[in-house]
């Protein structure tokens, strides 16, 4: 639940869309994934934070990458949930 709820958390300050909003949302999706390694969520929610990056501050080709890297990890979690 605590994962959840820092997920939750997270995507309310990276949909902000600010340098504050985007970090502090950073920081909890991954300390959901801390707490559960196996919640498929907070990977969907970095994979967005790298989206709305690359269209402030990040380079595609750094940010695309990392992304990909998210997505990826948040559809093996969802396949081996259940």
């Amino acid at each position: 639940m605590e994962a959840y709820n820092l997920y939750l958390k997270g995507s309310f300050e990276i949909r902000k869309v600010t340098p504050e909003g985007l970090e502090a949302g950073l920081d909890m999706m991954n300390k959901a994934i801390k707490l559960d390694p196996d919640f498929a969520l907070p990977y969907i929610g970095i994979a967005y934070y790298y989206g709305l990056a690359t269209d402030f501050f990040m380079a595609p080709n750094v940010a695309m990458p990392q992304l990909k890297i998210a997505a990826l990890t948040a559809l093996r979690k969802t396949t081996h949930a259940g």
